[in-house]
């Protein structure tokens, strides 16, 4: 086979059109290669089928869940709440070291951009957690970035032995709201959120999630921004991978879990280590 034969159809067949404003540099590789080396190799697949496979996240990798207003209502809000005016988008990522992270806010700021030619302006509150063996203080430096967008972060901490201590992690990200001149910390504990406690299996973490929608919701938030830009209100949850499962739980998927054994395993492992 002539490789630059090849690599002529690989590009020729790629395509362009499937751009979106989260699209990163590598789904735009995906997007321009797949379709030509499908092609090449007489993959028998429909041009719908791939399109939307090329669509498609992978699980946590800046995942987008839209939330309605009724489903905010029904399980982020106190029982006695109105219906919001406004649903709520949750993105998942599991940007975990200080370059991930420096990807993902490039990737907010573009989104802002484009968000802004609509008319639209991001209004977005951080749900983080992170590991003790990760460079946590450029990572939170990184992040911080983004409080352009945010003065709320929700700090949480997995049930991992290697993860950060949520109060340690509210801590760090103080010091720099201080430098900074903000109250950055919103306060992630069961005695400062009763009215959204509604089922007493629920972590700190999906507590963490739920002040963070509940804070979207809430005066003096509105429909429009003080620009007269429409809100766009946006709970991004990124730092590890560890409280993931948490969130996605929260948010209604119904996925197998790593049993308490192999959390006790880790344990062991980490403390022999």
């Amino acid at each position: 086979m002539n490789i630059e034969l090849v690599r002529s159809a690989i590009d020729l067949l790629g395509r362009n059109d499937l751009q979106t404003p989260l699209t990163d540099r590598q789904t735009s590789h995906n997007h321009k290669q797949t379709p030509g080396t499908v092609h090449v190799l007489g993959v028998a697949i429909d041009q719908k089928t791939l399109d939307e496979a090329l669509l498609r996240r992978p699980s946590c990798r800046f995942e987008v869940v839209e939330l309605t207003k009724e489903q905010v209502k029904e399980s982020f809000l106190p029982v006695d709440a109105k219906l919001p005016t406004d649903g709520v988008r949750v993105i998942m990522d599991i940007a975990h070291n200080a370059d991930a992270i420096k990807n993902l806010v490039a990737r907010m700021d573009r989104y802002a951009k484009y968000s802004a030619s609509l008319g639209e302006e991001l209004d977005i509150r951080i749900v983080v957690g992170m590991c003790a063996d990760k460079s946590v203080d450029e990572c939170l430096d990184q992040l911080l970035h983004l409080v352009r967008y945010s003065d709320d972060i929700f700090c949480v901490e997995a049930r991992h032995p290697r993860a950060v201590p949520a109060d340690k992690l509210r801590r760090m990200v103080d010091e720099r709201g201080r430098m900074l001149g903000k109250d950055l910390v919103r306060p992630t504990s069961m005695s400062t959120s009763k009215t959204l406690v509604r089922d007493a299996s629920e972590t700190l973490i999906q507590l963490g999630l739920k002040q963070a929608v509940a804070s979207l919701m809430g005066e003096p938030h509105t429909a429009t921004s003080s620009n007269n830009k429409k809100r766009l209100p946006i709970v991004l949850v990124t730092g590890s991978f560890f409280h993931m499962p948490d969130i996605r739980q929260q948010l209604g998927f119904q996925e197998p879990r790593d049993g308490d054994i192999l959390l006790e395993v880790s344990k062991a492992f980490n403390a022999s280590a």
